[in-house]
């Protein structure tokens, strides 16, 4: 949040959000008022399977942020006193602390909400309640419902590369097709920097 903060100081009116949980998070709490969430994928999320572990990772991304494991890794008096921060924050406004409750419970139920629309073309919003305080809406939305804007969409997205309006991102590592596993493990932790590729060396 602190870096949301730096990089975009008057708040955020567009998210597209590829990651769900804290990264998501992060961004509800600087969206501006009337804010849009695009819903493309939670991939925070897909590694829970069945229910019981996706009801448990939910109520764990629901407690105070200085409670997550993150914080906990801290030395013991940095924690001690953001503990104690949160405390006289709550108690010197309690509204506040209602609303980043009500912002977490949108943010951490986008993830039912984009597998309602897993299966149909239909887009599906959520728009936040009064209690979040910010009034914003997240959207769910499956790419191939697209599809008949596809052939445009690229011709236009070419031009705008070739122009060098659009910039894309890579982050390239070298080696053999036995890396490709590891590659892929990387991107889904997080660690790429832009679109993961692997190129592969000569033999």
């Amino acid at each position: 949040q602190m870096a949301l903060k730096r990089l975009a100081p008057d708040g955020i009116d567009l998210y597209f959000d590829n990651t769900g949980g804290p990264v998501s998070e992060a961004v509800a709490f600087s969206l501006r008022p009337g804010g849009r969430v695009a819903i493309c994928g939670q991939i925070y999320w897909y590694q829970q399977s069945g229910p019981g572990r996706l009801l448990l990772r939910f109520l764990h991304a629901m407690l105070p942020n200085f409670l997550n494991s993150a914080e906990l890794k801290m030395p013991s008096w940095v924690h001690r006193e953001r503990i104690t921060n949160a405390v006289w924050d709550t108690l010197r406004n309690p509204w506040a602390a209602v609303q980043a409750v009500a912002r977490k419970a949108v943010v951490h139920s986008a993830f039912p909400l984009s597998l309602m629309n897993a299966y149909s073309c239909q887009n599906v919003q959520q728009v936040s309640p009064w209690l979040a305080g910010t009034p914003f809406t997240y959207e769910g939305f499956m790419v191939s419902c697209f599809d008949k804007g596809l052939k445009h969409a690229e011709r236009e997205m070419a031009g705008y590369v070739k122009e060098g309006r659009l910039h894309i991102r890579e982050d390239v590592l070298q080696g053999s097709i036995e890396d490709a596993p590891a590659a892929f493990i990387r991107m889904l932790s997080g660690k790429n920097r832009g679109k993961q590729l692997l190129e592969l060396r000569d033999a």
